[in-house]
């Protein structure tokens, strides 16, 4: 009852966001959706060349069948543990900081010599190198992930080149576009919720009201297409035996997913230096329409 209630009350709010016919969502569909000013600013904020992080840091990407295995054997684990443990971290105005790459002051805490007004010349020189961070960690199947990586190179305290999101920049589009329900403040990870809930609205916005409708739940992973390929498709990760309803369903998301642009995710990046480009749901179809929930706020409220 919760969620078609759920539903219903965020189709009232998005109604005049609603087109009545089916478009592709390109740079130009989503003008359709009175999406387009929201689509130009998450580009925007989202377009941070990250050349340098790839190059020398994230180089392996996870493949499908790595993030099918990680739902198996993580979909019901509850993460009781923080995402910052075993890591030296920094909780600043920029955000709190998981550190991955540090320079060579082994031992003692950034906290120490970082963004610290107090330190000495000589605790400032001790920043020399790269540093590398991940804002706003979070536990996802087995990895600790953000969209939101950071790099900082010194030369004995001086700052010379800076890499990767500091201060903004949403996980999804979705996440993004919810801006039109309105929020001041929160992190990345605080925005899923909005975010799928937005998408599962826009997902049956051309179906028929279908008030016998049984309800069906299924998990897919959706995943940006590998290679050269461009753009997104979903595997089915449960149930294994689906029934002709779920395919339908399935199906119909499969649809939508496969006309979202490039870039509509941004890729999340791993404590292990890899690159996560996909995002675990789980869907419920009912007669008041779609329901999608990111794994990740799952599997969190389940501590």
């Amino acid at each position: 009852m919760k969620k078609g209630l759920s539903i219903i009350i965020w189709l009232l709010a998005l109604g005049p966001l609603i087109p009545t016919d089916a478009q592709v969502l390109s740079d130009d569909g989503w003008l359709n959706y009175n999406l387009n000013k929201e689509w130009q600013t998450y580009q925007y904020r989202s377009k941070d060349d990250l050349y340098l992080l790839r190059e020398k840091y994230f180089r392996d990407t996870i493949t499908i069948d790595e993030m099918k295995a990680a739902f198996r054997t993580n979909k019901d684990k509850p993460f009781n543990f923080s995402p910052y443990s075993g890591h030296d971290s920094i909780f600043s105005f920029r955000g709190n900081l998981l550190n991955l790459v540090r320079p060579k002051a082994k031992g003692l805490p950034l906290k120490r010599f970082y963004m610290n007004p107090n330190k000495t010349k000589e605790e400032a020189k001790l920043l020399d190198g790269d540093l590398v961070f991940l804002r706003y960690p979070q536990h996802y199947m087995g990895y600790v992930v953000s969209p939101q990586p950071l790099l900082e190179t010194f030369d004995k305290g001086r700052i010379m080149g800076r890499e990767g999101v500091i201060m903004w920049g949403e996980a999804s589009f979705f996440s993004q576009a919810q801006r039109v329900i309105g929020y001041l403040d929160g992190t990345w990870e605080g925005h899923l919720r909005g975010g799928t809930l937005m998408m599962g609205i826009l997902m049956g916005k051309d179906e028929p009201p279908q008030p016998n409708r049984p309800e069906r739940t299924f998990s897919v992973l959706l995943y940006e297409k590998p290679g050269a390929q461009k753009g997104y498709d979903i595997a089915l990760l449960e149930p294994n035996d689906p029934d002709d309803v779920t395919r339908r369903d399935f199906l119909w998301m499969k649809q939508f997913v496969e006309k979202l642009p490039q870039g509509t995710f941004r890729p999340y990046y791993t404590t292990d230096f890899r690159i996560l480009p996909a995002r675990y749901y789980r869907v419920t179809v009912n007669k008041c329409g779609w329901l999608v929930e990111d794994y990740m706020v799952i599997n969190k409220k389940k501590r």
